[in-house]
């Protein structure tokens, strides 16, 4: 993994006010941002912040791809369960939680 692209990834979702450009981007940490603290920090921030549900989606989608066993992770999919209004993120929250080792452990919080 090349830390220049990850950190360029993470830059275009705290700064681009495109919704698709900070999908692309968080879709892409999904995949090259394996275990990167600084990668889950952003998609975790993206959740909380986003206001497009397609975006949140698809940041935790990434995160349970990325975040696996990470603790600010698993938080973040439990709260995303727990506060979104939309049935196909929390849906998509709850798959995502489940690719995590150490989500099974949390599941007892839902």
């Amino acid at each position: 993994m090349e830390p220049i692209t990850v950190t360029a990834l993470i830059e275009l979702i705290h700064t681009s006010e495109y919704e698709y450009t900070r999908r692309k981007a968080a879709e892409s940490l999904g995949q090259i941002g394996k275990g990167n603290p600084e990668a889950i920090a952003a998609l975790i921030e993206l959740i909380h912040t986003s206001e497009d549900e397609d975006t949140r989606r698809l940041a935790a989608e990434s995160l349970g791809k990325i975040g696996q066993g990470n603790p600010e992770a698993i938080a973040a999919l439990i709260e995303l369960i727990h506060t979104s209004e939309d049935e196909d993120t929390r849906s998509l929250a709850v798959e995502s939680l489940g690719k995590s080792e150490k989500g099974t452990q949390k599941r007892s919080q839902l």
